[in-house]
Parts: C-alpha cells; sequence; structure tokens
C-alpha cells in the first residue's frame, strides 16, 4: 500500500477524484467579467460570421439578379434580411456561449495526455488559468470577423438607410419599386466599388491582427493603425473603376468611408482595451 502511494500517477489518479467532486463548484466561482468578455466575444465572432456570410448570399442573389433582370429575389431583401438578424444571432451566440461555459471547460480539463496533467488542469487554480485562456484565445477572431463584416455590409447598410426612407420614399410611394431601385445601386456599388469593399476588409482584418499581437502596455498608449491611413487606401482603391462613372463612386467612398472607418476602428481598439483590463489578474 506504501508503495502504491510512492506512485506519482496513482496519487494525482487520488487528486482527480477528490477534484471531480470540487470542479463545478470552482468553475461557478470563476469571475463573472471572465464570463462574459469569453460568451461577448463569441457572440461578436458569431455575429461577424454570420453577416460575411450574409453579404456572399446578397452577392450571388444580386448577380442572378442582373442576369435575370429582376425575375428573383431582390438583394436588398437580402441585406436588409441579414441586418435584421444580426442582434438575434449575436445574443444566441452570447447565451450558448453562456450555458455551454462549464461544459467547455470541462471538455478542455478532460484532454490532458497524463493523469498529472488532469490533476493539475482541475486545481482550483488550473481550472481559473483554463478559463483565461479560452477568453483569451477568442480574442482575435472576435474583432476581426466583425470587422471584416462591418466592411462589407457597413457601407451599403449606409447607403440603404439613408436611400430608402429619404431620397426613394418621398418621391415613389411604392415600396418595391424603390427597392428595385436599391437593387440596381447594390449591383453597381458591386461593379464600381467592390475592389474598395475588399481593401477594407483586409485592412480590418490585419488590423484586429496586430491588436491580438500587441501587450496592452503597448495598445494602452495610442491605437496602433490610425483610421485615416486605411481611408487613404480605401478611397485609392476607389478611383480606377470610379472614373468609369465620372468620379461618383470615389466621392460617396470618401464620405461613406469617413463616418464608417474611425466608427470601426475606434470600436474595435476601445473594445480589446477595456476585454484586456477585465481580464488582468
Amino acid at each position: 500500500m506504501i508503495a502504491s502511494y510512492r506512485d506519482a500517477n496513482y496519487a494525482a489518479t487520488l487528486r482527480i477524484n477528490k477534484l471531480r467532486e470540487l470542479s463545478p463548484r470552482v468553475i461557478r466561482d470563476v469571475p463573472v467579467d471572465v464570463l462574459n468578455v469569453y460568451s461577448k466575444r463569441i457572440g461578436r465572432a458569431t455575429a461577424g460570421t454570420f453577416a460575411i456570410g450574409g453579404f456572399c448570399s446578397m452577392v450571388a442573389v444580386a448577380i442572378v439578379y442582373g442576369v435575370l433582370g429582376g425575375e428573383f429575389l431582390p438583394p436588398t431583401l437580402v441585406l436588409a434580411g441579414t441586418l435584421a438578424a444580426l442582434p438575434l444571432v449575436y445574443l444566441a451566440a452570447v447565451s450558448s456561449a453562456r450555458r455551454r461555459f462549464a461544459e467547455r471547460i470541462a471538455e478542455k480539463s478532460a484532454r490532458a495526455t497524463d493523469a498529472l496533467s488532469l490533476a493539475a488542469r482541475l486545481e482550483p487554480g488550473g481550472i481559473l488559468d483554463l478559463a483565461h485562456e479560452m477568453a483569451q484565445k477568442e480574442e482575435r477572431r472576435s474583432i476581426a470577423l466583425p470587422l471584416v463584416g462591418a466592411s462589407l455590409l457597413g457601407p451599403l447598410s449606409m447607403h440603404m438607410l439613408v436611400y430608402i426612407p429619404i431620397l426613394g420614399l418621398p418621391r415613389v410611394s411604392n415600396l418595391g419599386e424603390v427597392v428595385k431601385g436599391f437593387d440596381v445601386w447594390i449591383c453597381l456599388s458591386l461593379v464600381l466599388v467592390g475592389i474598395a469593399h475588399g481593401v477594407l476588409a483586409w485592412k480590418s482584418y490585419r488590423f484586429a491582427d496586430r491588436l491580438s499581437q500587441l501587450p496592452l502596455v503597448i495598445l494602452s498608449e495610442k491605437i496602433p493603425t490610425s483610421p485615416w491611413s486605411v481611408f487613404g487606401w480605401v478611397w485609392l482603391a476607389s478611383i480606377f473603376p470610379g472614373a468609369i462613372a465620372l468620379f461618383i463612386p470615389p466621392i460617396l467612398t470618401a464620405i461613406t468611408g469617413a463616418v464608417l472607418i474611425p466608427l470601426m476602428f475606434n470600436w474595435a481598439y476601445k473594445r480589446v482595451l477595456q476585454e484586456r483590463n477585465q481580464l488582468e489578474p
């Protein structure tokens, strides 16, 4: 019996059995800030993925719409439907992440390769470290995916909110005709400033990647990438195809980008700072 206790793996197994009884209580005691950061990051990543999928669906519908001459599902409805569903997708993902938080910790704890590692994972300090690790790993995609989604859907969403109630309905009382008019605008925008959308999406992803790599002490000093430098690249990307249409797309790109890009980048920067401070021990 004494020899058995000298076996580290046997002792670890005894400790594991005891810790498994305590681990549900320890998981419940994980700081609420860690749970909030984790669940919100999951929600943002899920909503961002949904937004990117909505944009791809809108592009596919716009292509078919253009080929069939309007005898198809209006791309405006796809855009509006995606925007309307985004808050619900975010809330559902946050709720699901909160419900499955303890289950995810238990799953990750069980992945230890030996009894000693598993015992270390199940210790109260190990569980808290694992909870922090889970939240930290979600940072980059929780910023990158919403920024990319906003890069793709944001400009046309802003145009829709201006066009339909302000420019469309006052002139044409038939909502269907107004929607058709904006369907044409979506198709033209994808052709004339599609490159600018792509440039903004790429710059947004690079910005999110840089945010995730920099330590908090450096991030606290200033935003690592100026939104106005990104604005310049996006505007330049709109010039070549825009020249075909008397430079109207570059003008609209300048107006839209001057509002959207600083909002996007400053939101992401402040969100990362806030959540990093919440996760600080």
